[in-house]
């Protein structure tokens, strides 16, 4: 059994490998842009925050790092939910290879997203931190623990709406939509206590608001959250990845 998992763990590293190198080695700006796209988006956010001051986070929470807490999970789990999308028809010949399973290339293209904007989150982190001063984190394993959880969302959104637009590809500009929208509805530019609090509970139907809640309460010593619940998100990821499996399965012996 042990050979077994090991055997499957070296294809899956093997295929993350060929992921990677399909992401952004044929870039012309090839792993640079790893870190180049999150900081236009970091940079967006942060001009915004300056801009509405009176709307966007709070007083005591500096406004650089605020912004890279919020930018960096919303990115981790956008980019893994679209990729998860095309994972499968996307590496479809690699499916007549041995031991290659449709959940082996799902692993592997997440496990590439977690690394990159993982990585990418530690440079921005702390660089953020070193110009305002708010190293070290308050409760440094939970902000770890809510980074994974922003990328197993991100795993669990995108294997759960994939069976759908394998079936109905004319959904992916719907899920799209979706995507976007959690830019403005995932407390990315402004914590909860900023909304009027008759908002509240139709804001946190939101999963992704309870992770940047979460992983800013998890930061700072002078912010905790009233409303973040890692529960309701693992109870979400929960029932998104049990739809996920089931309806490939389906699929798959339909065909």
């Amino acid at each position: 059994m042990l050979e077994a998992a090991r055997n499957q763990g070296n294809v899956i590293y093997a295929i993350a490998i060929r992921e990677m190198e399909a992401q952004y080695g044929k870039m012309q700006l090839g792993y640079f842009w790893a870190i180049a796209e999150p900081s236009i988006w970091v940079a967006m956010m942060l001009i915004l925050h300056i801009f509405i001051k009176s709307l966007v986070g709070v007083s005591n929470m500096p406004a650089l790092t605020f912004t890279v807490t919020g930018v960096m999970p919303y990115l981790l789990v956008v980019r893994t939910w679209q990729s998860i999308g095309t994972a499968i028809d996307g590496n479809g010949p690699l499916l007549t290879l041995p031991r290659v399973t449709p959940l082996d290339l799902v692993l592997s293209r997440s496990l590439v997203f977690l690394c990159t904007y993982g990585t990418t989150f530690v440079i921005f982190i702390v660089i953020a931190t070193w110009i305002e001063g708010t190293w070290p984190p308050e409760r440094p394993f939970e902000v770890i623990f809510i980074f994974i959880c922003a990328w197993l969302f991100g795993i669990a959104v995108g294997f759960g709406t994939m069976p759908l637009i394998r079936a109905y590809p004319s959904l992916d500009h719907f899920t799209m939509f979706v995507r976007r929208t959690f830019l403005w509805t995932g407390g990315v530019w402004a914590p909860i206590v900023n909304f009027p609090t008759s908002t509240w509970p139709y804001l946190m139907m939101n999963p992704l608001f309870h992770l940047t809640e979460l992983m800013r309460s998890a930061w700072f010593k002078s912010y905790e959250t009233p409303t973040g619940n890692i529960g309701y998100v693992l109870a979400v990821i929960l029932v998104l990845l049990t739809i996920g499996v089931t309806a490939e399965r389906i699929i798959r012996r339909m065909k």
